[in-house]
């Protein structure tokens, strides 16, 4: 990923986990007329350049697994918000979805 200068986590800093579910990470690749030419490592880098001006450590995460992006999930207990883009998910996935109803971000 790319990385902003000076935009090492910080203890002191709140951070938002940036969770992207399945064939996120063929952005920039995958039917561009749909999903544009951003890479997903771009959208990331956006993210961290919007958020760091406000204090926000940004903690990206992928996975096209959905076992993994529940252990992803509770993997960082101290976020203190997120966003979520569960890509391919967002048909069937039940258990990430009750997974992120058992975590209580601020």
């Amino acid at each position: 990923m790319n990385q902003l200068p000076n935009s090492e986590p910080q203890s002191d800093r709140p951070q938002l986990l940036m969770l992207n579910g399945p064939n996120l990470v063929r952005l920039g690749n995958r039917n561009r007329n749909i999903y544009g030419r951003k890479s997903l490592d771009d959208v990331v880098f956006e993210v961290e350049a919007a958020t760091e001006p406000l204090g926000w450590t940004v903690v990206a995460e992928q996975s096209d697994n959905e076992a993994e992006l529940i252990g992803l999930l509770f993997k960082h207990p101290d976020i203190r918000a997120a966003i979520i883009n569960s890509g391919a998910l967002m048909i069937a996935g039940w258990s990430f979805r009750d997974a992120l109803e058992d975590v209580a971000f601020p």
